[in-house]
């Protein structure tokens, strides 16, 4: 997802600079500042998008061996 294309409010849009042609892994604005968690598209409103996670990661919980022991 290109999340500045996607959630940049007009206050980012005055930080980052031009949009520049760029090949993949190399960065597509101009910066003039690092702004970080400081812009609101760090936060966008969730109600406002219908966005689609892809599920990555699958968590294996780890139990200990039932029965046995010391003694």
């Amino acid at each position: 997802m290109d999340w500045l294309d996607t959630f940049a409010t007009p206050y980012e849009q005055g930080f980052c600079g031009d949009v520049k042609t760029a090949e993949e892994e190399e960065l597509h604005y101009e910066f003039d500042a690092a702004l970080g968690s400081n812009c609101p598209a760090a936060y966008p409103d969730h109600d406002k998008y219908d966005l689609e996670y892809e599920k990555k990661i699958e968590l294996d919980l780890k139990r200990a061996p039932v029965g046995g022991g010391c003694g």
